[in-house]
């Protein structure tokens, strides 16, 4: 079953998927579409889990689930991965990097790889006060409030005493 994204409680566990390319056009349409169908038949041992998504910023992919309602099992989180991979071959889409870091630079979102954040600092491309995006939050309420941060106040800051 899917909710508005407002409507999910802020305790529901979110994943966010980042996408080093922009979701644009048709295949944000298209995304939308199987992100829909996907959701609206989503169970856990036959049961309707209550779970919603947002795609923000043309890049990243955010999915909501309710813990409180139907408490979803192993299975059922193994689906939505499984459902991601597929995304990313449909779409021709690189989803589950985990190793790409998105920052906010002059209102665009670049995404760079984790080990080039040094060369990045030193060159004076990224700094304290850039934003960056903690993909790692678990929840609504921490997406809303600390997901964009800057990297002086994010788990990214460490890259700044190697500076």
């Amino acid at each position: 079953m899917i909710i508005p994204f407002e409507k999910m409680r802020e305790d529901s566990r979110v994943w966010i998927f980042q996408s080093s390319d922009l979701i644009v056009d048709d295949k944000k349409e298209g995304l939308i579409y199987d992100i829909e169908f996907f959701l609206k038949d989503w169970t856990s041992h036959g049961n309707e889990i209550e779970s919603s998504y947002k795609i923000k910023y043309e890049r990243f992919i955010v999915i909501a689930l309710n813990y409180n309602y139907n408490n979803p099992s192993g299975c059922s989180i193994d689906k939505l991965f499984n459902f991601i991979k597929y995304l990313e071959k449909k779409n021709n889409l690189n989803l589950l990097n985990r190793l790409s870091v998105a920052f906010k630079i002059k209102n665009e979102i670049k995404c760079h790889l984790i080990n080039q954040i040094p060369d990045l600092l030193k060159c004076g491309y990224i700094n304290s006060e850039t934003i960056v995006f903690n993909n790692l939050v678990k929840n609504k309420h921490e997406f809303l409030s600390i997901w964009e941060k800057p990297m002086s106040e994010s788990w990214h800051k460490k890259y700044l005493k190697k500076k």
